[in-house]
């Protein structure tokens, strides 16, 4: 097991490993091959739980989608609610006031 100074040894080739050249910024291939090489600099654990992570993400994201299509039609629904609510309003409104004029 590593400690703290092997640890601290380590952290500075990893982090000059990850980082963007200047030049790499401006290019998409540079760019891609940058990435390439950060993604094999990177231990397999930290590869594995990077994948872990865009995977939940992405469920996450599934799920965002479905509860606002969700939320989505709830609203619809409620609208069509209330506009009949409305209706039935006037409706009883018009019926109170033909009975008033009746007597």
């Amino acid at each position: 097991m590593m400690d703290a100074t092997e640890n601290n040894a380590i952290r500075p080739s990893k982090r000059n490993a990850l980082e963007l050249d200047e030049d790499e910024s401006t290019n998409e291939e540079p760019v891609a091959k940058s990435v390439k090489r950060k993604a094999e600099a990177l231990p397999s654990s930290e590869i594995v739980e990077l994948q872990l992570k865009v995977t939940l993400l992405e469920e996450n994201s599934q799920i965002a989608r479905r509860a606002a299509k969700d939320a989505q039609s709830r609203a619809e629904s409620l609208e069509k609610l209330l506009e009949s609510e409305r209706k039935l309003r006037d409706d009883v409104k018009n019926q109170i006031a033909m009975e008033m004029e009746k007597k």
